[in-house]
């Protein structure tokens, strides 16, 4: 397992058993928090390119290439080089929400 903790953030990877291949190919599941506003933030990454909001996820081939090439670039600037890598290694990015509760005391 490899974590991150930029600022206000999380990044990680856990290692993933390959499914009966026998070219045994090295997997892992990586998960990124990214703070988010809901009523702009999340929106615009969850609007397609012709304008589409698709409420709090997007599918994973409608994400705007200049929102991938965003995504990229933070992970380049706010991850360590592996978890970087990782990010620009990726088949296909997808966005969801996760949703943060805070209590003051």
């Amino acid at each position: 397992m490899v974590f991150g903790l930029p600022d206000g953030e999380l990044a990680f990877t856990v290692p993933m058993a390959a499914p009966d291949d026998v070219r045994r190919v090295r997997r892992c599941m990586f998960v990124w928090f990214r703070p988010a506003d809901y009523s702009s933030t999340l929106r615009d990454w969850c609007t397609d390119a012709t304008g589409h909001c698709h409420g709090d996820s997007i599918p994973p081939p409608l994400i705007r290439p200049e929102l991938i090439t965003g995504f990229n670039l933070a992970a380049h600037t706010l991850l360590a080089p592996q978890l970087a890598g990782l990010v620009q290694r990726m088949d296909e990015q997808f966005c969801l929400p996760c949703l943060i509760w805070s209590r003051r005391a």
